[in-house]
């Protein structure tokens, strides 16, 4: 499947306002609260995204990432039951969902909040300045 089809498809679930976006997570949050499962994966999985966001040193980060791949796989096999819209098919049983999304996304999310605290100044440390 060419690069710009399967962009294109991943483009069209996400919302296009801000209505959208509000339908979108109370059907999310609707599915999570009827699969305890699912629940307990996806806390899992957004818990170790935040390991990974704000750890400060080498090792435990090591750790937490190993944690968020864990997490990452478990969300994967867990949301199976219930998993959204096939934006791309794969093969006649294989596809990426919406659900699959999750996983990129907490990912990216915690990398992009660490590379940012890294890289700014101060970021870590709380600052009171006082008159």
């Amino acid at each position: 499947m060419p690069v710009d089809v399967f962009a294109g498809r991943i483009l069209e679930a996400l919302p296009r306002s801000p209505g959208q976006a509000w339908a979108k997570l109370r059907h999310a949050v609707e599915v999570l609260g009827q699969e305890p499962r699912m629940l307990l994966a996806c806390v899992l999985l957004i818990l170790a995204g935040l390991a990974v966001a704000f750890t400060r040193s080498r090792a435990p980060s090591v750790s937490a990432g190993l944690g968020l791949v864990l997490s990452s796989v478990i969300w994967l096999r867990v949301s199976q039951p219930r998993e959204g819209t096939v934006l791309v098919l794969l093969a006649p049983t294989r596809g990426i969902t919406e659900a699959d999304l999750l996983v990129p996304l907490v990912i990216g999310l915690a990398l992009a909040v660490r590379a940012v605290r890294r890289y700014t100044p101060g970021a870590g440390s709380a600052r009171v300045f006082l008159p």
